[in-house]
Parts: structure tokens; C-alpha cells; sequence
């Protein structure tokens, strides 16, 4: 049995889109379905949705997590957390090590296919330290600083390399190449805790399974883009689109719906909004999708960014999904009730074909 504990919502939908390229279909579920999902004999992926939560809080899922699926004694259990570090890594590292009562974590958090590495013990992405990127901008976890220890800040953190011998602690890999990310997973110990992002969870897989054949669906109208990124390149796009819209339609004080053609469209966050919290924005979002999927009779709907997601999923009363298609890297489409939910995280890039749709 596989079971994945992901911090937030995009995480999660990424590793089933990679899981669904090894014929897995680990459907996704919140702490509170984990008994009535986990139970089928391949597993699940459990999202904590902890990176959204107050410390305290956090702690608290993941405490209760951890607990409840132990008693299935999977045969492999992942961490999956933010490849730059974002978030509590630490300490739910921390809490999950002492739960299983192991002394070492193998922390592999780089994707070298998207750009992302570690090197020296500095992060960077796409050869750009990572405190120089947009991450510096993100609304709760800002990176201010490149070095893997002082990111993490913590005297139980080691940056190791491949095939160096382990030592007890937390232990994050260095990796510059997919040779890397492959040296790590072909040496792997029932000692350790294991993390990490997309890249180490494929070479995990890659060991024991093979890869097999899947189509390319044919996306529903109507269609909902939610745009809930604030990444650069997301905010260009969003310009882009309404510059080219048919119709754009204020919604309160801080969305609006553009309608880019026939029966397609996109929430998006007005500009220059500062007089709401991050969740409270997420929260607000949320509601507008639940009445655009209403009045609009939405069957397809596509959101970017995790914490948005989550949002968007509690709102709507969405505790599980299928996953069904990995369209892209992280851009995974699932189904729950009448709706297709697709999501992808916000640093990751938009398919062209989805940006002309």
C-alpha cells in the first residue's frame, strides 16, 4: 500500500498525476476521510493542506495524520513538501520522526526537470539563487534566503550528497541532475522518513513499477479558469487575456469574471488589492467559484495555486477526488460529483494548449 501525506492541495494532485503514469490510482482525500479511502488496497494521498494553517494547527494535522494511517502500516509512505522549502518542513518532519520512531529523514526536495536545484548547498532555480526569484514575494512563506540551512534554519538539517553516508537528523540531498534524484532513490533505507517533491517520488516509483500508455482527454464546457497565482508570469497572462476578452464583469470589491470566448472563462484577483489577508482572499474566491459554477452551469474548472484550491474544494464540499489525467507536469485533472477539477501549482508553467483554450 502507498500513501502520500501532502501539504497542500497542489502537491497532492501532482503526485497522483505521476502515480497515474505507473497504472496507480491513488485517489486524494482530506484527514478526515482517511479510513473510508485509504483502506482500498493501493492507497491514497492525503492532503493536510498544513503550508495554509497556523503552526499550531499545522502541527496538529499532521500529528492526527500520521497516527491514523500507521495503523494501515503501508509499504511505502512519502512526505510530499514544497520544492523550495516552503511551509513547516521541519517541524512536521520533526513530529512525523518521532511518530514512527525513526531517527533519520531523507529529504530530496529538487526537481532538476523544472529547473530546481541544489548545489553546494544553495538552492536555485533555474540557476538563479532562489531568494533572487518571485518566491521572495510570496504572500506567506517569502524566501529571503538561498542556503538550504539557513532556509531551514535549523542545527538537526544537513545538506548531504549522493551516496554520502547517512547520518541521523534531517538530512536534505543535493542533487544538480536526474542521475542525482536516481542515486538517492536506488539507495533508500526503512530507517528513514522519507520527503520530498515530484522528481524523488518518481524515482521512487520508477524502481519498483513501469510506466504505461494514457490518453489525452477532451476538456468540458463550460470551462472555469480560476486564477488564484501571484506570480508574475500569472498576472502577464491574466493582462493578456483581458486585453483579448469579450467581456469582463466586476465581482464585489476584489474579482472579476473575464469571459475569453464562447462558454470559457477566467476568475481573476483585481489589481492592486491590499485590504484582505491572504486566506481571507482564498476564502472570498472561493464563494465566487461556488456562484459561477452555479450560474454558469460549469462541468470543467481549472485552478491555479494550492492554497486556492483547498479553499475552493472545502467551499463546494469536496472532501475526495479521482484522479484521471496528468495533462501536464502537475497539471492534473480529477473527477468529484458532476464536476472535472483540474489544478496546478503557481510556479509551475500554464501548457500553451491551455492558455489558447
Amino acid at each position: 500500500m502507498i500513501i502520500v501525506v501532502a501539504d497542500d492541495f497542489t502537491g497532492a494532485a501532482e503526485l497522483a498525476g505521476i502515480a497515474l503514469r505507473y497504472g496507480l490510482s491513488l485517489k486524494i482525500c482530506g484527514v478526515n476521510e482517511i479510513e473510508a479511502t485509504c483502506s482500498h488496497e493501493t492507497g491514497c494521498i492525503v492532503n493536510t493542506n498544513s503550508r495554509s494553517l497556523e503552526k499550531n494547527l499545522a502541527l496538529e494535522q499532521t500529528k492526527k495524520t500520521i497516527a491514523a494511517i500507521m495503523q494501515y502500516q503501508p509499504s511505502f509512505l512519502y512526505k510530499k513538501i514544497d520544492s523550495v522549502l516552503r511551509g513547516y518542513v521541519v517541524d512536521e518532519l520533526k513530529l512525523q520522526m518521532s511518530l514512527m520512531g525513526k531517527s533519520t529523514a531523507l529529504v530530496v526536495p529538487s526537481n532538476p526537470s523544472l529547473g530546481r536545484t541544489i548545489k553546494d548547498g544553495v538552492m536555485y532555480i533555474q540557476g538563479v539563487p532562489v531568494a533572487d526569484t518571485d518566491f521572495c514575494n510570496d504572500p506567506e512563506f517569502p524566501i529571503t534566503k538561498s542556503k538550504v540551512v539557513a532556509m531551514l534554519n535549523d542545527n538537526s538539517v544537513h545538506v548531504v550528497e549522493p551516496n554520502s553516508i547517512l547520518t541521523a537528523g534531517i538530512l536534505v540531498g543535493s542533487v544538480n541532475t536526474a542521475v542525482d534524484i536516481e542515486n538517492y532513490a536506488n539507495h533508500v533505507y526503512d530507517t528513514e522518513v522519507l520527503a520530498g517533491a515530484g522528481d524523488f517520488f518518481t524515482a521512487l516509483l520508477a524502481t519498483k513499477y513501469h510506466s504505461v500508455d494514457t490518453q489525452v482527454p477532451t476538456l468540458l464546457s463550460p470551462f472555469l479558469f480560476v486564477a488564484g497565482s501571484a506570480f508574475s508570469e500569472a498576472r502577464e497572462r491574466i493582462k493578456l487575456w483581458k486585453q483579448q476578452a469579450i467581456a469582463v464583469t466586476s465581482m464585489g470589491d476584489f474579482f472579476e469574471c473575464i469571459t475569453t470566448s464562447n462558454e470559457k472563462y477566467v476568475l481573476a484577483i483585481k489589481e492592486n488589492v491590499a485590504t484582505i489577508s491572504a486566506s481571507d482572499l482564498r476564502i472570498a474566491m472561493a464563494k465566487q467559484v461556488q456562484k459561477l459554477i452555479a450560474t454558469l452551469g460549469i462541468k470543467e474548472i481549472c485552478i491555479e495555486g494550492g492554497s486556492t484550491a483547498a479553499s475552493i474544494l472545502e467551499v463546494c464540499g469536496i472532501t475526495t477526488l479521482t484522479p484521471t489525467h496528468e495533462l501536464a507536469r502537475g497539471l492534473v485533472r480529477m473527477h468529484a460529483a458532476d464536476l472535472f477539477i483540474t489544478v496546478k501549482p503557481g510556479s509551475y508553467p500554464l501548457p500553451s494548449h491551455l492558455i489558447q483554450l
